[in-house]
């Protein structure tokens, strides 16, 4: 076996969060196909439309799994072994290759989770077994193709969080493509019809993942072993550079905040402005375009662009709140920022303002897309929408943050950080729907979702709907800002335990004087 192909897969064997990932995959899969079956989908022939369900519910687990198991080459980066592996005798075709078939193999077990699915929709009849392995086929190609685009943004980013956001960008582009040839979204649509269809679409999407993956290769090719090396310089070159006022006010009073807003690109002040205007110019043209066009409804559109800008506003600020703690033990320096006089809670403040300039940006696009929305539709109440989405902003985004930090602050690694915090931002807007199916009533339960908030509060609620605009005020929201509070303290008043800091104790010596010694538990 290759040398890094044998060093992949042996660190992935050795990690739980690798087994851990296919059993939540396993378990979520066959435990909803067998809730479903029981539930909706009894009758017989009704076993076609159940595995449907279940392929579309895999696609989407392999477009977000793959992702977080293929940034080979930006865990490197983040290592600072990236420039020492390049000095090897591998050469750069060898390690993009042997890092992308380590990344497949675990996305290769993941799809063959249908094969389970299929066997129990089987059952119900009106399935056949050409189209569960189309469907495999169409999952492997995804896998084949989301693989791809991970390996590319992982070569192109220097960490794991940007090749992830980066990865899902990618994705998406792939995803709305308007024909098959590009998109498996349209594949597994037509599976059906696949025979029908020829082999065009199917060789197309492959000789695309390879042309992605040669892409990469020559990206690495390119990249030669003088920028390599000056890259593990340049942030002790940017420490000499020659400060302004500002940077030595804010160096001198809150030291951690002015080191994590000038070392994060995204959350410096300017790349903040600039995101916040570009972001708010897109939102006020798509609505223009959305209040002209006839062929979709302002409506739809308009409330689709509000649920995109919601979903990406929650993503970046769950991803950079995940990665505040764990960059720095990566980084191998968080022993060093504990050694400071500042204490745990001033560090976690501190660091909390890179995500809230993030924040910052995002919610400019939500208030412009929300009086854009006011602007052209005709059919909100204002006075009911503009103050729910905005107490929105106010309470969510710090949810999001507080999920976000102290899962990462836990963590021991980018990958496990990422996927748990989506993964507990996940739980917390879908509880309610589980409940919901549990008790098999639709009560106001319902609403303690914040996605069920947003997307009713998109659809427009009107004159007859203000009792559920009391529930929201009055229960949801302060639920959820109860939430936000709590969980707010809980990283506060654990800093010191999270961050692993020993905490001082006073003691007194035989001859009566005050000591103070360093406290091991």
């Amino acid at each position: 076996m290759p040398s890094m192909l044998h060093k992949e897969l042996s660190e992935r064997s050795a990690s739980r969060g690798t087994y851990w990932l296919r059993l939540g995959n396993a378990v979520i899969l066959l435990g909803l196909i067998l809730h479903l079956r029981s539930v909706g989908f009894s009758d017989q022939g009704s076993g076609e439309a159940l595995f449907a369900l279940a392929s579309w519910i895999q696609w989407i687990f392999t477009l977000v799994l793959v992702p977080l198991t293929m940034g080979g080459i930006a865990v490197e980066k983040e290592r600072g072994s990236w420039p020492l592996l390049r000095l090897t005798d591998l050469r750069p075709a060898e390690i993009v290759w042997q890092k992308y078939a380590a990344g497949l193999v675990p996305a290769c077990a993941s799809v063959l989770l249908i094969l389970p699915a299929g066997a129990l929709c089987y059952g119900l009849g009106g399935l056949e077994s050409r189209d569960v392995f189309l469907t495999i086929l169409v999952l492997g190609l995804t896998a084949c193709q989301v693989g791809a685009l991970a390996l590319l943004a992982s070569v192109l980013c220097e960490s794991t969080r940007g090749a992830f956001l980066l990865t899902l960008v990618l994705v998406a582009a792939c995803t709305l493509a308007p024909t098959p040839h590009w998109s498996t979204y349209h594949l597994l649509q037509q599976v059906g019809e696949l025979r029908g269809m020829g082999v065009w679409p199917l060789t197309s999407i492959c000789l695309t993942s390879l042309l992605i993956v040669f892409l990469a290769q020559w990206r690495v090719h390119r990249e030669s072993l003088s920028q390599l090396f000056r890259r593990l310089v340049r942030p002790h070159r940017a420490a000499r550079k020659q400060l302004t006022e500002e940077d030595v006010v804010g160096l001198v009073q809150y030291p951690v905040a002015w080191r994590e807003l000038t070392r994060r690109s995204i959350c410096r002040r300017e790349s903040v402005r600039r995101l916040a205007l570009l972001g708010a110019a897109v939102v006020i043209v798509y609505a223009i375009w959305a209040a002209s066009n006839r062929v979709i409804s302002t409506r739809q559109s308009m409330a689709l662009l509000m649920g995109i800008l919601w979903a990406t506003t929650a993503l970046l600020v769950t991803v950079q709140a995940a990665g505040l703690i764990v960059t720095e033990r990566s980084d191998q320096t968080l022993e060093i920022l504990l050694t400071t006089p500042l204490d745990a809670v001033s560090i976690v403040k501190q660091k909390a303002q890179a995500v809230w300039q993030l924040g910052l940006a995002c919610s400019v696009w939500i208030i412009v897309g929300a009086l854009a929305s006011v602007c052209v539709r005709s059919d909100l109440l204002w006075w009911v929408y503009l103050p729910c989405t905005y107490v929105g902003i106010l309470l969510y985004l710090p949810l999001t943050h507080w999920i976000g930090f102290i899962i990462g602050s836990r963590a021991r690694n980018h990958t496990r950080a990422l996927f748990l915090s989506m993964a507990a931002v996940g739980v917390i807007h879908g509880v309610p729907f589980v409940f919901n199916t549990l008790v098999g009533s639709q009560g106001w339960h319902l609403f303690l979702s914040p996605a069920l908030v947003i997307a009713s509060n998109e659809a427009v609620f009107s004159q007859a709907d203000l009792r559920l605009v009391a529930v929201i005020v009055f229960i949801h929201f302060p639920l959820v800002g109860g939430l936000a509070m709590l969980l707010r303290h809980l990283a506060l008043h654990h800093a010191n335990q999270w961050l692993g800091r020993p905490t001082a104790s006073v003691w007194t010596d035989p001859e009566g004087a005050p000591r103070v010694r360093e406290d091991p538990f």
